[in-house]
């Protein structure tokens, strides 16, 4: 799930619901950037981002340990907005 706020405090969550258990960082990074680019960031300023995944089991914390790099569609996409 995406959530972004924007610079008027108004507050959008986008998600998306795989098929199939991911464990790579590619991949979630991949459909993060995705639901970003189907919203108004970038055309309108954003405040906040937030990016939640869920549905692993608990016994398999690689996508947890995978940290700033499910991030990184997120950055890209503000720098290349805003410069």
């Amino acid at each position: 799930t995406l959530k972004l706020k924007f610079y008027d405090f108004r507050t959008i969550t986008r998600s998306k619901t795989s098929p199939e258990y991911l464990d790579d960082a590619s991949a979630i990074s991949k459909i993060a950037a995705d639901l970003l680019n189907t919203s108004d960031a970038g055309k309108i300023p954003v405040r906040l981002i937030g990016l939640t995944v869920s549905h692993f089991p608990a016994q398999d914390l690689k996508v947890a340990e995978m940290g700033g790099e499910l991030y990184q569609p997120c950055f890209s996409f503000c720098q290349e907005k805003n410069g």
